[in-house]
């Protein structure tokens, strides 16, 4: 162990943990995530097990740290639950709010939707600089981001994200976050592109 992380906590969070473990050996064992960080000649590997047990499944996250030839442990945790945490994390529709399941159809019809819009922007005289209606509808602006696993939401003004809509999970034991945006140049251009089509008033002056 690291000497600062050998402390009265550590030894108390070290004999409070051995009726969390599994009295028998783990029916089965894998490596789940990891990652490896090296910063001016310390490397930092980050570590996560995934053990299953006889009747739930354990989750064990080691932090390494080496320098030169000595390896320390820089953190150890241990997690116990009923499901593996790559199935509570994952795209699962079981006990969902109606909110995450309107942020989940917003994020399939954003991109349709700015895409139809693009198409008709593609195919309409524009009075002025086409490719500026072209960048301004294929993105979406501010961003409510909904926690798959927990259903936490997030809004943030200041976000653009291309075709109104993304996804971002960190790893595959990671919950997944789902990410929307108001297609504002989408809707903005279909409104304008009415008017530009409408035909000029009969009384409307004629060039020449």
């Amino acid at each position: 162990m690291m000497p600062e992380i050998v402390n009265s906590d550590l030894r108390r969070a070290l004999t409070e943990m051995p009726p969390w473990l599994p009295d028998k050996t783990p029916l089965e064992m894998q490596i789940v995530n990891y990652g490896v960080v090296e910063v001016d000649g310390v490397r930092q590997s980050d570590l996560y097990y995934q053990y299953r047990l006889s009747d739930s499944w354990g989750l064990v996250n080691v932090v390494l740290e080496s320098r030169g030839a000595e390896l320390q442990v820089a953190g150890l945790h241990f997690y116990k639950s009923e499901k593996t945490w790559t199935e509570m994390n994952g795209l699962n529709f079981t006990d969902k709010s109606i909110v995450q399941f309107a942020i989940l159809a917003a994020a399939m019809f954003n991109p349709l939707f700015i895409l139809f819009a693009l198409v008709q922007c593609v195919r309409t005289p524009v009075p002025w600089r086409k490719w500026l209606w072209i960048i301004f509808i294929l993105v979406g602006v501010t961003a409510i981001q909904v926690n798959w696993t927990t259903g936490d939401i997030d809004f943030n003004p200041l976000y653009v994200t291309l075709l109104g809509a993304g996804f971002s999970k960190a790893s595959p034991i990671s919950p997944l976050f789902l990410i929307v945006s108001v297609p504002l140049g989408a809707i903005i251009f279909l409104v304008k592109r009415r008017k530009w089509l409408l035909p000029p008033p009969a009384d409307a002056p004629t060039s020449g």
